[in-house]
């Protein structure tokens, strides 16, 4: 089956789509998504197919240029499509 997914950065109104797929690394209610999603030197990355987030990666802006990595996740029916190389 062909899905069409979007790409974008995260904004906060994402977060109730973001948290279930959070939850798959067991963090809490909030897990420190405010952070990620609000804060200077954090980047998320959602994936979005009809309207529904599908996926997420987290990083964490250094300086440098450089970046860590601050997580991946991509929703079960739709791993190996290659969603979390695009994210």
């Amino acid at each position: 089956m062909l899905y069409t997914v979007r790409i974008r950065q995260a904004t906060w109104q994402d977060r109730d789509g973001i948290q279930p797929l959070r939850r798959l690394f067991r963090l809490g209610p909030d897990g420190g998504l405010y952070e990620l999603l609000n804060w200077p030197g954090f980047h998320v990355n959602v994936a979005i197919h009809e309207g529904s987030v599908v996926g997420y990666a987290a990083a964490t802006l250094l300086p440098g240029g450089l970046a860590d990595g601050g997580g991946l996740v991509v929703a079960e029916g739709f791993r190996g499509k290659k969603i979390g190389a695009m994210l």
